[in-house]
């Protein structure tokens, strides 16, 4: 008979449960929730937090991935979660393992002072709102587009192409900078590779661009004659997509953009301590997973 640990039950017990904003409705593989449902959130482990602090894993989403697969086994496919969701399981793990307090710094936008503000992770957890059942947009030639919001999978993937196009950029700028004094002839050929670069870069990010909103449109509906069919394939949808008109690709984009607000509430409002300043604007609390877990995030 195998022997049972008596320190079983102390072993990773959840810290403190939340509803879902999706409720988990758009993982294909079923997330296990408790009777109310609602999903257990356990505290991070040293080798969690050890994982967290490696740049390329972070980059990539894999430290992300895992930390969530560690802290809550529950969710067996994190990069179909909704971004809405996965935003607020990282807050729930952060609260689990140091604690209500996020503390951060920003700068004033007026005179570029350190502010330090503090929230309450618990009462962003609290008023986080849930996401629509369904969600549509009908576009001016009939047809009723279904979507999703934008998965972990894609956000991540968003991040990378954000990266990419930086670096992309860097290099032109770099490759300008040294066109001064140099041969005529080493410049032209300087300025084609750099105008080459840009034109690449652009119809790199306009491909991303419609690869997102294809894989964020999980049916469409459209009338033949008195006959409503529903179109569920994905090669379809991305034709379809492909040859849309801006106006039609800008309503999916609002859509998609409202979609993304549901959830954490990020906004905050800041006065700057500075005494002769006290300026007061509105920031967006930032989820950057680099410094996230740290104990003052950076905005």
């Amino acid at each position: 008979m195998e022997e049972v640990n008596p320190l079983k039950s102390k072993i990773r017990v959840p810290k403190i449960y939340l509803r879902l904003p999706s409720g988990g409705r758009y993982n294909k593989q079923q997330i296990h929730l408790s009777n109310s449902g609602e999903l257990p959130i356990r505290a991070m482990t040293a080798r969690d937090e050890l994982l967290i602090r490696n740049p390329d894993a972070l980059l990539n989403g894999d430290a992300v991935e895992k930390l969530i697969n560690s802290c809550v086994p529950e969710i067996q496919d994190v990069r179909e979660s909704p971004v809405n969701d996965t935003d607020i399981i990282l807050l729930a793990i952060k609260y689990a393992t140091y604690g209500d307090k996020f503390e951060f710094t920003v700068k004033c936008p007026k005179c570029d002072s350190e502010n330090k503000k503090t929230l309450s992770i618990r009462s962003m957890i609290d008023s986080a709102t849930d996401l629509p059942q369904f969600t549509s947009v009908t576009l001016d030639d009939g047809c009723e587009l279904f979507l999703r919001p934008y998965s972990f999978e894609n956000s991540n993937k968003a991040s990378l192409m954000e990266f990419d196009s930086k670096k992309r950029l860097q290099y032109v700028q770099a490759t300008y900078s040294r066109l001064e004094g140099i041969d005529p002839a080493e410049i032209e050929n300087a300025e084609s590779v750099a105008r080459k670069q840009m034109a690449d870069l652009f119809i790199s990010m306009a491909d991303f661009s419609l690869s997102l909103m294809i894989d964020s449109i999980t049916q469409i509906n459209v009338m033949q004659g008195e006959v409503k069919s529903v179109v569920s394939d994905k090669k379809f949808i991305e034709e379809y997509v492909n040859n849309l008109d801006p106006s039609s690709v800008d309503k999916i984009k609002d859509k998609l953009k409202e979609l993304s607000n549901y959830g954490v509430d990020k906004k905050t409002n800041i006065t700057c301590i500075k005494p002769e300043c006290s300026n007061i604007w509105e920031t967006e609390v930032g989820f950057d997973q680099s410094n996230f877990f740290a104990p003052t995030s950076v905005v």
